[in-house]
């Protein structure tokens, strides 16, 4: 019974362990004492392993429940994939292996399941290198900070990731623009864009489906 509650509420208890990790990531940076100066790469490992289990679980509970279905769907895991069904172009050279026992199955929680997770993780390291090659050349991060940027790309998920990134630009400028006119006769003080992406943060976790409906 208690596996069946897990499966059936899965995605709930996803969202609420990545909010909690956000809340942590949230205290190590505005009372980094609270939390001990825990390593921004605990949150990331943390972040990963809750995808890693949720893709896991998932997969294992989509196995059973056709497993121990009825006729139909004990087709669905011993079929290969058909060879009309598509394929994204880049997974094209794979098509052999989705044409064997299991192929259906296979194609069928990777396309529902892992190409997000996927998806997340290829993004999320890409946009870090870039910033990484810019902190080397240009500077301008907090300790740190590209780290904390790591962790909430991965805590908002996807497609959170795909609004996490240009909303945190865009606050950061305008946040920018208000310091900068706030500040003219002065010195302006070191301005940068990680507390732009920790606010942006609970919208692209909670409302990035809602923002993407809308474009």
């Amino acid at each position: 019974m208690s596996l069946i509650f897990v499966f059936n509420n899965i995605n709930t208890i996803l969202m609420t362990g990545l909010a909690v990790l956000a809340i942590l990531v949230a205290m190590r940076f505005l009372r980094p004492l609270s939390v001990k100066n825990i390593s921004y790469w605990w949150f990331v490992g943390i972040a990963v392993a809750l995808y890693l289990f949720y893709g896991a679980f998932v997969t294992w509970g989509q196995y059973y429940v056709w497993a121990n279905g009825n006729e139909l769907t004990k087709v669905f895991i011993s079929a290969p994939l058909p060879q009309e069904a598509p394929l994204p172009v880049i997974l094209e050279w794979s098509r052999s292996s989705f044409e064997q026992p299991l192929g259906y199955f296979t194609y069928y929680v990777f396309g529902r399941i892992w190409l997000n997770i996927t998806i997340l993780f290829i993004v999320s390291l890409l946009f870090y290198s870039i910033l990484k090659l810019w902190s080397f050349y240009k500077g301008g991060f907090l300790p740190n900070g590209l780290e904390m940027i790591l962790a909430l790309l991965l805590v908002v998920g996807y497609p959170g990731v795909l609004i996490l990134i240009p909303l945190g630009f865009i606050l950061a400028i305008i946040w920018f623009g208000v310091i900068y006119f706030k500040n003219r006769t002065t010195v302006q003080p070191p301005m940068y864009i990680e507390p732009a992406f920790l606010i942006a943060t609970p919208i692209a976790l909670f409302f990035a489906k809602t923002f993407l409906n809308y474009l």
